[in-house]
């Protein structure tokens, strides 16, 4: 197993005592004792490069797939692509308007009671929003 420095400069011990300053991705050499190659290895003065470009390949493999695009939704064959594309107040190709968010305007609500046959344009406009919500929402369970 080749063992390369990692770290930017490293003190190496050799097996006859002498020491020797190697640079980052020099390749420790084989005069260096086992003890010595387990201390380097221990603090991570030094690695295989061998396991560590399986490292890097695992990591860029992973990366690549997760940017990968994700595949577009499938329709549901009940539900023509107007409709799920519809906002409320908006009329979808039936002509009917989608119900209002809660946050929407008070003539939105009206529009939808009306259309929904819920209440009379006179009862809509008659109402509070608070009031006009909450009745539409008790007829819709009604229904």
């Amino acid at each position: 197993m080749a063992l390369t420095v990692v770290w930017e400069t490293a003190n190496i011990t050799l097996a006859d005592g002498s020491e020797k300053v190697l640079k980052r991705g020099a390749t420790l050499p084989d005069n260096v004792s086992d003890y010595h190659r387990q201390v380097y290895t221990m603090i991570g003065a030094v690695k295989d490069i061998e396991q560590v470009v399986q490292v890097v390949e695992a990591a860029a493999t992973a990366e690549a797939e997760s940017l990968k695009p994700t595949p577009a939704p499938v329709l549901p064959p009940d539900v023509p692509p107007a409709d799920l594309h519809q906002f409320p107040g908006d009329v979808g190709d039936t002509g009917v308007l989608a119900k209002p968010a809660v946050s929407d305007s008070k003539d939105a609500w009206e529009n939808y009671a009306v259309q929904q046959e819920y209440l009379s344009r006179e009862e809509a406009e008659a109402l509070t929003k608070t009031k006009l919500v909450a009745e539409v929402n008790k007829r819709e369970q009604n229904v």
